[in-house]
């Protein structure tokens, strides 16, 4: 995990060249406030076996009806990685992650290459937007974030495709911690494991 200081160049070790990783197709990060693991483990109704996982050993683990989870506890904030499930990206599950004014960051992609970024307080979506068009935001206070979407690079009224890993730059911004290739893929952190849910046949 690397602090974020944008006044730093990066030296040529790019901290988000997991994102154009071509093994990484689905993933979800999800940065949490003020919340410890076990209650984010709680709301997403997870499984803990009794083992720390890197990604690679979680995959293993999940087989064909589960999905898995990894925190990783970051001082004031926690990080909920996902790779190739999206257990996480329910509204209900950020309100409940949000309440009591607590902020929930949050980027995700699927495998068809959808990309979103949300950010959540007080149990209520406040800006939420695809990489396809920054201008076009939703939410409570959609200019909550205008001056963190500058300095990520990201110009809020541009109505053009995002080029690169903006958002996760722009998420970077807001809580002041990358989430870097170490602790994506590579860190054996907490796990949980997910029952997966069912689609319904009509």
């Amino acid at each position: 995990m690397t602090r974020y200081d944008p006044g730093v160049p990066d030296g040529g070790n790019d901290p988000f060249g997991w994102t154009q990783d071509p093994s990484v197709v689905m993933v979800c990060t999800t940065f949490v406030e003020r919340l410890s693991p076990t209650p984010i483990f709680e709301v997403l109704h997870a499984e803990q076996p009794n083992s720390r996982m890197s990604s690679t050993q979680l995959a293993i683990a999940v087989g064909d009806d589960r999905e898995g989870i990894r925190v990783a506890d970051i001082g004031s904030w926690a990080l909920v990685i996902e790779l190739e499930s999206l257990v996480a990206v329910r509204d209900e599950i950020l309100a409940r992650h949000s309440r009591s004014r607590r902020r929930v960051v949050q980027v995700y992609r699927t495998g068809s290459g959808m990309e979103s970024f949300g950010y959540w307080r007080d149990g209520e979506s406040q800006c939420r937007f695809e990489p396809t068009n920054p201008a076009r935001r939703t939410g409570r206070d959609p200019d909550v974030l205008v001056g963190e979407m500058r300095a990520s690079g990201i110009d809020p009224a541009s109505a053009e495709m995002l080029p690169g890993y903006e958002m996760y730059t722009l998420a970077a911004e807001v809580i002041g911690v990358i989430a870097d290739t170490g602790v994506v893929v590579e860190a054996e952190l907490e796990a949980g494991l997910v029952a997966r849910r069912r689609r319904r046949v009509s």
